[in-house]
């Protein structure tokens, strides 16, 4: 059964309505992060490397005895190997199974095997879930008005948790296109949008990765969380967002 995110908490409910930090440019596109800013990721992940290790260990029981701590182990020795893997969560995920695997013996088309369904089964788990119908009409309101693109470090399957067709590109970190706060994926957007990047407004929770990526790649940047409370004095930041939104439907005002 595919689990639904609790609706969000309507407007009176929240705390504060926007609040500006900087002179707004009129805005011609905006691009999206995706984890924690429509949905809290942390829980997805938790479940989703559960039923990777129980599928492990019912499939392969010899890797019951090497458990997280190895995992974690694997997974340092493979950033350290493979500096770009860091950037790229489906290579990094795939590095350590493979680590994990040739731990116990595997080689060859079995290695290929157990990595293949192993990974299978946490990406099935990762991207179980629905964001709220509420936000999905924000977006698909806003996309009459202006072009939406999404910028995310990670690799949630946009169709399954119900955001197919509600960006013209989704870009994703990778070995070859580094994760946010570098600029990478933000000039990518740019170039395709052919719009000026200080015309374009990023949506994303994150103050480090979208607000000062955003920013120090000539954007506009928008503050909101979907997975936690939205409070500047509890965040390591160095630059302020343009605007902190109270609720994402408040981005209807600013177009």
């Amino acid at each position: 059964m595919i689990r639904l995110i609790p609706e969000p908490e309507s407007e009176n409910l929240r705390a504060k309505p926007m609040k500006y930090y900087r002179r707004l440019n009129p805005i011609q596109a905006m691009t999206f992060d995706l984890d924690d800013t429509f949905y809290a990721n942390h829980p997805y992940i938790v479940e989703a490397e559960q039923q990777m290790f129980a599928f492990m260990q019912q499939h392969w029981p010899e890797t019951a005895s090497l458990g997280k701590p190895a995992w974690r182990q694997f997974r340092r020795e493979v950033v350290r190997e493979t500096p770009a893997c860091r950037h790229d969560m489906i290579a990094l995920r795939r590095a350590v199974l493979a680590k994990m695997f040739g731990a116990i013996g595997l080689t060859g088309d079995a290695l290929a095997d157990a990595i293949s369904r192993s990974y299978d089964t946490f990406y099935f788990h990762r991207s179980h879930f629905k964001v709220p119908d509420e936000y999905v009409t924000v977006l698909k309101q806003l996309a009459h008005k202006v072009p939406l693109m999404a910028i995310t470090n990670g690799n949630v399957d946009i169709a399954r948790i119900g955001l197919d067709g509600c960006f013209e590109r989704v870009y994703h970190a990778s070995s070859t296109m580094r994760s946010k706060p570098f600029p990478d994926m933000f000039e990518l957007a740019c170039r395709d949008l052919k719009v000026p990047a200080q015309s374009i407004l990023h949506v994303g929770d994150n103050l480090e990765k979208d607000v000062a990526g955003a920013v120090m790649a000539g954007f506009q940047a928008a503050w909101y969380a979907e997975n936690r409370t939205m409070n500047l004095n509890r965040e390591q930041a160095h630059l302020l967002p343009h605007i902190a939104l109270d609720s994402l439907s408040e981005l209807l005002q600013l177009i």
